[in-house]
Formats: C-alpha cells, structure tokens, sequence
C-alpha cells in the first residue's frame, strides 16, 4: 500500500513539474511587432488529473473570419508560462486558434520470451512517448480569436477545449486543419473510429468549446501574471496595463 501510494505521488509531482516550465521571451526583432497571449487547457475525455496544458499552439492568420479555409499556412508557438501562450514577434492582424499538441510519457516495457527446441530468447518493448493532437472546431477559432497590435502585449481570455474521440464527427474545417498539421490525421477507419496513426502512438482529438472567459477580472489576473512572466524583458513595458475585451467584443487595446 506505501508503494502504491508512493508511485502515485511520484508521478503526480512530475506531472505538476512538466507543467512548471520556465518562460524566456525572445527578443525583439521589430519595432512594428507585437505580441498576444491566450490561456489554454484541454480538457481529455478521461481524467484523473484534470484538465492538460498542451505543448504547442496552432494559429492560422486571416483577416476574413469568413474565409479561414483559404489560410494556406500554419503559424505555432511554444513559448508558454502554466497555461498562457504568447504568439511574440508577431506582425499586427487576427491570429485564430485551430489546434494544440502536447506529448504523454513513455509507455511501460512489456516483454516475454520465445522458446525453441533448443534455446529460449527473451524479448522486451518499451513504447515511446505517445503524441496527442488536438484540432479545433471553428467555433473556438472565431471566439478566441487574438489580435496583435504594434508595439503591446494583449492578453485575451482563458479557453478551454473539450477533446473527444469522435473522429467521424470532424467538420470540414478540422478536416482541413488537420491535413495542414498532420494528413491524415483524421481519416476513420474502422467502426470503432481507429485511426491509422492510433497504433503508432499519435493520438488525434476534435475539440469543442468547453469554456471561454474575457470577462475584467480574467483579464486583469492575466495582465498581473504576465508581468511576472515577462519580468526583466522589454516586452514588460508592452504589457496592456489596463483590462481589454477581445476584438469580438469589438474593443480596442486601450493606450
């Protein structure tokens, strides 16, 4: 019972420390630049340890909410502090949220051994770490939707994606999102929805919009936290001092 209990603290605590990352902003490379920041989890299907905070953020710029799938690239960031992701360097626009990636542990070594006549061998296989994708509906990416601005950091809200296994469900947007990540990533097969990557240790999600918050109070807790964040860099004195709703709540960044 002390081992069991053990092990499980153990891997609570290096759980909460892979979520404990430090955030080094780079420099900055223009002065006609700018940078956002949007609080992210994800929450899985099954969990006993809440919601995750992925490892990589996926963004497509546009300029027409309406014509998102005519976005040809995909801009990303990794730059992150618990669960808020900062999009730095970038040039002023919308920039909409369509994805996240994070990666699981490495799985538990099975093995077993193989006898012949006149020997036996022993065999073992220690899975590596599992890679989980996450698209999002186009829901999320027009209520998330961040905006940079020249010369200020923005903070927007705190979102969180619901992941579901429901393959078949992806609307056309995930589908294309998905094949500008990973192709064929989504692609069904078979009735259970098993995917061509599912044996390889990628698992591919949908999300939908679990929850959204842009309300003052989120804000200002972000805009504190930020400050922290970007503590001893130029991009501190960036900071929106004051609490901003998003540009679809049609507000501008106050100067």
């Amino acid at each position: 019972m002390f081992l069991k209990t053990l092990i499980s603290f153990s891997f609570i605590g290096l759980f909460l420390l892979a979520n404990c990352k430090t955030l080094t902003p780079p420099q900055r490379l223009s002065e006609q630049s700018g940078a956002a920041v949007l609080g992210l989890e994800l929450k899985p299907p099954v969990s006993l340890l809440g919601n995750k905070v992925p490892e990589v953020l996926y963004f497509i710029k546009a300029d027409d909410p309406e014509k998102l799938l005519e976005t040809k690239s995909i801009i990303h960031t990794a730059k992150s502090k618990d669960n808020r992701f900062y999009l730095f360097n970038a040039s002023p626009g919308k920039y909409y949220p369509v994805a996240a990636f994070y990666k699981g542990p490495p799985g538990k070594t099975v093995g077993g051994s193989i006898s012949s006549k006149t020997s036996t061998v022993s065999v073992s296989y220690t899975p590596g770490p599992s890679d989980y994708t996450t698209f999002f509906s186009e829901e999320i990416a027009k209520k998330a939707v961040i905006e940079v601005f020249k010369n200020k950091v923005v903070a927007y809200g705190a979102l969180v994606v619901q992941m579901s296994l429901e393959l078949s469900k992806a609307s056309p947007f995930q589908q294309k999102i998905s094949d500008m990540i990973r192709p064929g990533a989504l692609e069904v097969k078979g009735t259970m929805g098993t995917t061509i990557d599912f044996v390889k240790g990628k698992y591919n999600y949908i999300g939908s919009l679990a929850s959204w918050k842009n309300e003052k109070d989120t804000l200002a807790k972000m805009n504190a936290s930020m400050k922290k964040d970007l503590q001893a860099s130029e991009w501190q004195t960036l900071v929106v001092e004051k609490p901003v709703m998003a540009e679809t709540d049609g507000a501008k960044p106050k100067k």
